[in-house]
């Protein structure tokens, strides 16, 4: 949470982040995984009309695969 003063108002900025990731490992020279990461930002500035909200949401998925020789 932070705070940030201009005169006389005091506006408020919360920013909250997860992330988690996951993997698997099938077999020697296999593997899955896969990677989520949240992210929320909420402003109120009683100087503007309405409050801010922000939402990111990232998914990543990767594999792997090795030939043996």
């Amino acid at each position: 949470m932070d705070r940030y003063r201009v005169g006389a108002n005091t506006s408020l900025r919360q920013t909250r982040v997860t992330s988690t990731e996951l993997g698997w490992r099938f077999a020697k020279n296999l593997s899955l995984g896969g990677r989520i990461g949240l992210e929320r930002l909420d402003t109120r500035d009683p100087s503007a009309t309405r409050d801010f909200g922000e939402t990111k949401n990232e998914y990543q998925l990767s594999m792997r695969s090795r030939l043996r020789r």
